[in-house]
């Protein structure tokens, strides 16, 4: 995602108290197969209504206003940098115009800043033409901070790490598994008594599973809080993309991927035993 954020002078829009200019933002995504721009999610008004995607891409004169401003301007035709627009909505939020970008203004007075929101660790190659192309465009004005960044030819490395992280999330699962059958069997009992007492299957089912998933969240908060409490800032010093690649995330997607995993094998081993009857599990007790 590229947030971009130019604003302007040259209006008749009355600015906001504080401020000699009114701002625009662009929320925007590279479409790799178009090779163009589109807008990035969706705004919200208050009044009126926003700006629609096939509007954006076809260059439409429309725009929303801040949320400061009043409904009584839609409808109105406004000037920004000579161009005209008509006022569809007033943004819920947000303070500045959103435009499409491919109508908006030639001339800016100024940019409040650029923003590049990569999806994933942004490769040292991606990183360098960003800030060639800034360099290129606005010069000794442009400021590029330093990022995290991992070179291109790492990140099969790291993605193998991913693909091995999701492997023992499969394994640990197994090892739950054995614990959670042990769990099973000390409670047949107790099922077996809640069926004859009238407890149908299904809910017998869902007493086990319940018992399961408490058990499973309680060994993840104690392995999120080792975790990010204590292993991560000692593996740092030895791993420096440890906290990139073991993100919030991915650790939530190896989490999700263990909880299915056990899902579905404790679902089988619960319907297994909820198949033999009753008074035979009292039997093997």
């Amino acid at each position: 995602m590229i947030v971009y954020f130019p604003y302007f002078n040259n209006t008749d829009l009355k600015f906001a108290e504080g401020y000699d200019h009114i701002s625009v933002a662009f929320r925007l995504k590279y479409l790799k197969d178009e090779k163009t721009l589109a807008p990035y999610g969706s705004s919200s008004v208050s009044s009126g209504v926003p700006l629609t995607y096939e509007e954006f891409m076809q260059g439409s004169n429309k725009i929303t206003l801040p949320c400061d401003y009043s409904q009584e301007y839609i409808g109105s035709d406004v000037i920004i940098a000579d161009k005209h627009y008509v006022v569809c909505g007033i943004e819920t939020m947000d303070d500045f115009i959103r435009m499409s970008y491919f109508n908006s203004p030639d001339d800016i007075d100024g940019i409040e800043s650029i923003i590049f929101d990569f999806n994933a660790l942004a490769t040292k190659s991606a990183y360098n033409d960003i800030t060639d192309a800034c360099k290129e465009v606005y010069g000794d004005y442009a400021y590029v901070p330093k990022i995290e960044t991992v070179s291109s030819d790492k990140l099969p490395f790291y993605n193998s790490i991913m693909a091995v992280s999701v492997l023992l999330a499969l394994l640990s699962a197994v090892t739950l598994m054995l614990l959670y059958k042990y769990v099973l069997q000390k409670r047949s009992r107790t099922i077996a008594i809640l069926r004859l007492n009238g407890c149908s299957k299904g809910k017998s089912r869902r007493i086990c599973i319940a018992e399961i998933i408490i058990i499973s969240l309680i060994c993840a908060a104690i392995a999120y809080a080792l975790y990010f409490g204590f292993l991560i800032h000692v593996l740092s010093h030895y791993l420096i993309y440890i906290k990139a690649v073991y993100s919030t995330k991915n650790i939530a997607v190896m989490f999700a991927v263990n909880v299915l995993a056990v899902y579905m094998v404790t679902n089988i081993m619960i319907v297994r035993q909820l198949s033999a009857k009753p008074v035979e599990q009292l039997k093997e007790r």
